[in-house]
């Protein structure tokens, strides 16, 4: 399991992941808000279902599957929307709202 070099806390996320080269993945605490990249000692992030994430306390877990659409990312606990899939959905409500604020 990942841990926060800062605090120790278990409730890591990954903010950028890097397939080709995992050295160069960054994460982010959410218990301290420290940012980092993987540290000495790290190999790899554990994969976890959903339901070890809730018993937990996780706010996102990694299964390392596809979702539907074919991403490979992060997992929201609260309903398993998968990560790259929320941010191009936000991404698009934003535009639409732009668009339609002139």
């Amino acid at each position: 399991m990942l841990t926060c070099p800062e605090c120790e806390s278990v409730n890591v996320i990954i903010l950028y992941r890097n397939c080709l080269d995992p050295a160069k993945d960054k994460f982010h605490c959410t218990h301290c808000g420290h940012k980092f990249k993987r540290h000495k000692g790290v190999k790899n992030i554990d994969l976890i279902t959903r339901k070890e994430a809730q018993t937990n306390g996780y706010v996102r877990y990694f299964t390392g599957r596809k979702c539907v659409y074919g991403h490979i990312s992060e997992r929201q606990t609260a309903n398993g929307r998968c990560m790259a899939c929320h941010k191009l959905n936000e991404r698009d409500r934003y535009r639409k709202l732009v668009k339609h604020s002139y």
